[in-house]
């Protein structure tokens, strides 16, 4: 079959009957959709099943919890598609999404991976597109190291989200290309860096596959946790370490360091003083990555008020500024 749609489900009862409906409503039918169910304590389970019972494309798995690394991985090892696809239980596949994908397949020559744009989703379902288009041009005379550093000196991310891409299947067993189990809140870009240095063809492309749901109340960006938080410092201090398998090694570890620097000042959201000091001790470890910050006036500012008042009382008084940075 072309595509396997895997969806990792926790705590999304109020959006999966939504979210699986996108998939189940496209045109285009040769597909396999496996719900993932990491031992959601609602309803999101039965839910599941349901769905199961109406629909023979549908498989279910429901496991232990332990966390969305983990059952995005166990989706990929029964996957029997050519081509991978990760939705989150809040979001949903944009209208026509497969029949569009299996053009772009065909049209490049099945390449390792197709990088599509972004829709945001809001809470009054306003769509804001967040758009690669500027760089498909770029595309047929650059490596996909040198495409990610177009991004970079724009100061915008990286195409690093899982649900922003679909996969070769062949591709990811092949290198091995799992998700990092211990990793919470920046699996995607661990995930992706990884990618990037096996791939040997890419297509990006201004085709959104999905609509990614922001703002969503308890979501892990919105709810800082002690393992996203750490787990965001080391994914970008590793990427900050890793900088020189980019062509422009400078450039990536400034862009790497801004992304470090901006999870600091999280850390004092946290409400366990026992977890706050792990992780000031971490940054204090890698402080050294301060330094390559760019020279903007938010990281200038930011540095001289660590400096003078040290991290914990220096984050604090930049929380409460941080609406006019």
């Amino acid at each position: 079959m072309k595509f396997s749609i895997i969806i990792p489900i926790y705590k999304v009862e109020k959006y999966l009957e939504q979210c699986i409906n996108s998939v189940l409503n496209q045109s285009f039918v040769d597909y396999e959709l496996i719900l993932v169910d990491d031992g959601s304590p609602d309803l999101c389970g039965k839910i599941c099943d349901d769905f199961a019972k109406n629909d023979n494309r549908i498989k279910v798995i429901h496991k232990k919890n332990n966390g969305l690394s983990s059952a995005r991985n166990d989706g990929l090892r029964i996957s029997n598609g050519d081509y991978i696809v990760f939705l989150d239980g809040d979001d949903a596949m944009c209208e026509d999404s497969f029949q569009k994908m299996s053009s772009l397949i065909e049209e490049y020559s099945y390449p390792d991976i197709i990088i599509g744009n972004i829709i945001h989703w809001s809470i009054n379902n306003n769509e804001i597109i967040v758009d690669n288009s500027k760089y498909m041009s770029k595309q047929g005379n650059m490596n996909i190291l040198e495409i990610n550093q177009l991004y970079a000196k724009d100061s915008v991310q990286l195409p690093w989200r899982a649900y922003q891409s679909i996969y070769r299947k062949n591709f990811l067993i092949e290198n091995n290309l799992f998700f990092d189990e211990d990793l919470v809140g920046a699996e995607d870009c661990d995930y992706y860096l990884k990618v990037i240095q096996k791939l040997k063809t890419y297509t990006i492309t201004d085709t959104a596959f999905v609509k990614y749901r922001i703002n969503r109340e308890g979501s892990i960006i919105n709810t800082p946790s002690y393992n996203s938080v750490i787990g965001q410092l080391k994914t970008f201090a590793n990427a900050y370490n890793s900088a020189n398998i980019f062509p422009d090694e400078k450039l990536m570890k400034t862009y790497f360091a801004n992304r470090f620097t901006n999870i600091i000042i999280l850390v004092n959201l946290l409400n366990s003083s026992y977890e706050r000091k792990i992780c000031y001790d971490f940054i204090k470890t890698n402080k050294f990555i301060l330094k390559f910050t760019s020279n903007t006036s938010k990281f200038v500012f930011a540095k001289a008020i660590w400096k003078l008042l040290g991290l914990r009382k220096g984050s604090n008084l930049l929380l409460k500024l941080k609406k006019y940075f």
